[in-house]
């Protein structure tokens, strides 16, 4: 499993954004043969502090899944995805936090 992250404006309460890179592979050897499970992903994350109270996040994610068994040949499967997911975090108190995705 490996991540790498770049991030610019971090520490910057106003807006950061950071992409993201992960590559997460199993293999394992069974009896009866191996079974091999990976997952590559891309993520870009935006975040945008609106006005003192609320926040603008906005994610997106790319990425393969995919597993492969040489016994059970109809469990292999790659499925390619796409995931946007934007939500507004607005805090109403130190107590309260309001969340729309």
């Amino acid at each position: 499993m490996s991540t790498q992250a770049i991030f610019f404006n971090r520490s910057d309460p106003r807006y950061d954004m950071a992409l993201t890179f992960r590559n997460n592979g199993n293999k394992s050897n069974q009896i009866n043969g191996f079974e091999e499970r990976g997952l590559d992903d891309i993520e870009f994350r935006f975040t945008w502090n609106i006005i003192q109270s609320s926040d603008f996040i906005f994610t997106s994610n790319r990425g393969k899944r995919t597993f492969d068994s040489q016994i059970f040949d109809l469990r292999d499967f790659e499925i390619m995805y796409m995931k946007l997911n934007p939500e507004i975090n607005i805090r109403l108190g130190t107590k309260m936090r309001v969340v729309t995705k």
